[in-house]
């Protein structure tokens, strides 16, 4: 990480995953590293200012997530969002209603 604050000064650079999301609108998730598949989801929706969630890679499971914490957020895997933009809810100008 050292070298890539010399390179994007400009970026904020956390020590993991759950301070990356403190007072974050949305969280996507944009890998399937390991990292990011044992995530405490309650955990991540208390820090979280906003309730967007996207698992852009299928990493969870729905209906666990919908047992979990899915009363408090926007879940959205990549099946959705296709199913959203094909619907016309989602262009590439507007996000989510």
């Amino acid at each position: 990480m050292k070298e890539a604050v010399k390179i994007f000064p400009q970026v904020k650079y956390c020590e993991d995953p759950y301070d990356t999301v403190k007072g974050a609108d949305a969280v996507a998730i944009l890998t399937e590293w390991n990292l990011f598949r044992s995530l405490e989801l309650e955990r991540i929706r208390k820090l979280m200012k906003g309730n967007y969630f996207f698992d852009l890679r299928n990493v969870y499971d729905p209906q666990r997530v919908r047992d979990k914490v899915l009363n408090t957020m926007v879940w959205a895997d990549h099946r959705i969002m296709i199913e959203l933009y094909c619907e016309g809810y989602i262009t590439e100008q507007k996000s989510i209603p």
